[in-house]
This record gives structure tokens, sequence and C-alpha cells, in this order.
């Protein structure tokens, strides 16, 4: 249980366990509105709430929740990445996961999907390729940017910038699967972009899980990632390519990403550091802290009719105020 934390309930067994997944959504959407006050708008505390699952077992579990600034979009996030129903994994499952998504291991696998490009279509179609791809990752590192040496995100989303493991898992494994089933029928090349689509949502659930990223940031994060593998393959779906060895492909990204699933780079580091040279602070801003401040709000606007002149001074509010003093 994080420091800080709020128990509504405090008779509840301290051996539960949390849940996760659309568990969360649901319990929210089910239990939240009659049985539960709602949390304040701002704060960093986290809310427990009761679950029987399963029914009519006896055993409760824990439901850990967020600000209710941002239930909304936690909720419709999780319902929308992992479906109805998602068994509880455990946090060793998620780890090795959420590397798929890493710099270490997206940008080698984009570049070599580019260079199988070129015998295939050109290299004007791997430029074209290798230009939306930077696109996307230079909208991420601004966002980043922004908040880390501005402070500039949207607290009622809990969004301080777009996750770059949900991005690039998103983008860069549908159009290396389409590569590699470039030669099948339409439809079992769909499904391969779907295949690699699904390990993008994968990913930014891992990333939800692991408290990487709020789900408002891994949803973008994964929409965002969708959108630029989508607008490529849709350039590329009805030229056909030269001849390509498809299992030679398949075979060296498959091995890249064995290889290359563990690479670590300080990604995070790298963009902090650039922030800070930018705005010229000290410190970057922190998420915890950058939540419990709340926005102060305007000062009301003073009608000009009741504005003092200092050019005229006012008279006396009585007369006998302006008598002598005896």
């Amino acid at each position: 249980m994080p420091d800080g934390a709020v128990h509504h309930n405090t008779s509840i067994a301290p051996d539960r366990c949390q849940t996760q997944g659309s568990d969360l959504a649901q319990t929210w959407l089910r239990h939240a509105p009659s049985t539960t006050p709602l949390p304040p708008r701002y704060g960093t505390a986290r809310y427990t709430y009761p679950l029987r699952v399963p029914p009519h077992s006896g055993r409760e579990r824990a439901v850990s929740f967020p600000s209710y600034a941002s239930l909304r979009v936690n909720a419709v996030a999780m319902l929308v990445l992992i479906g109805p129903v998602m068994p509880d994994f455990p946090f060793q499952f998620w780890y090795p996961l959420t590397r798929l998504g890493g710099v270490g291991l997206t940008l080698p696998l984009a570049l070599a999907t580019a260079l199988w490009l070129i015998p295939g279509y050109g290299w004007r179609i791997a430029c074209r390729w290798l230009v939306l791809l930077g696109v996307a990752i230079s909208v991420v590192a601004l966002t980043k940017i922004a908040f880390l040496g501005w402070g500039i995100g949207v607290r009622a989303w809990d969004f301080t910038g777009i996750s770059g493991h949900a991005m690039l898992s998103s983008a860069v494994f549908p159009v290396a699967c389409s590569l590699v089933l470039v030669n099948m029928r339409p439809l079992l090349r769909l499904g391969g972009v779907l295949a690699g689509l699904a390990i993008g949502v994968a990913v930014s659930v891992s990333r939800v899980v692991l408290d990487a990223h709020s789900s408002a940031e891994a949803v973008v994060g994964c929409l965002f990632g969708a959108l630029t593998a989508g607008v490529f393959i849709g350039s590329i779906w009805h030229i056909r390519p030269l001849k390509l060895n498809v299992r030679v492909i398949g075979f060296s990204l498959v091995v890249l990403t064995v290889a290359l699933h563990d690479v670590r780079l300080p990604t995070h580091r790298w963009v902090t550091q650039i922030a800070l040279d930018l705005s010229g602070h000290e410190r970057p801003f922190v998420r915890a802290r950058w939540k419990t401040q709340r926005p102060h709000p305007a000062a009301p606007a003073v009608p000009p009719a009741l504005k003092p002149n200092p050019l005229v001074t006012s008279p006396p509010s009585s007369g006998l105020s302006a008598l002598p003093h005896l």
C-alpha cells in the first residue's frame, strides 16, 4: 500500500490482492456511483474499495484507484485496451512484455525494416517509413520535454506526455509483420498487422500495470503509433513489391528481436537533460508534486466604472469629519 493511501473500509483482510485490467474499470462503474463517496478531484492518494471475486467465494480483493479526475479515463481505457476479462498476472510477466517497446529494440527493428523495404519497394518508400516514424518520435519527445521542463500537461487526465513504449511498439511491429506477410493473401496480411498491433496494445497495458504511465498516456501512445503504422501500411498496401525472400526477412527480424530484447537505453535521462537545458530550470517537474498543485483561479475582472481614479480625490464621507478637532 503506498504512503498516504486512504481506506474507506478498514475491515478488509490484509492478505487481499489487487485487481488489474477490466476488473478495475468494471468495479468502479458498478460500485463507485452508488456505494462509495467520490474522491477529491486533485491529489496523489489512492483509494481502496472492496470487491468480492469470484462470486460467493467469501474472499475480498482490493481495487486501488487514482484520483477521481482520471477515473473516467482509466475506466474507458482499460475496457478498450484489454477487453471484458483479464486474469491477474504477476509483475514478473509484465517486465519482459514492456521491454518490447523499448527504444533499444524498436529503433533497430524499424531500421532493419527500412533496409528490407529498399530491395522490395525502393529507397523512397523506406525513407517514407523513417520520416513518419521520426515525426511520431519527435511528437512524443516534445510532449515529454514540455512537461519535464515547464510542467505542461493535463491534470484532469493525469497526462504528462505520450508513452514512447506504447507508440513505438504500436508503430513498428505492425509494419514489420506486414512486410513479412507481404506475399500472403490480403486477409492473412491483415491478420499479421492486427497481431503486431496486439503486441503494441499489450505493451501499452504493461506500462499502466507497472505504473510507468497513466492510462491516458498509454492510450494516446497506442493510438498514435497505430495511426503512424496505418498511414504507412495504407500507402503501400496495393503496391506489388519486387521479389523478396520473406523467410529471410522474418528470420532476421525475429533474431533481432530476441537479441535486443533486454537492451535498455537511458532515454528518459536524455530527455530530462534536454528539458532542463531548454527551460533553464535546475530540477524537472515531477508527476506527484505536479498533481497536488491546484491551478490558481483567475482574479475576477473589475468593471471600468468601479476602478478608482487616482487623479480624483473622493470628498469626505461626512461633514463632521471635516471639522477641526477641539
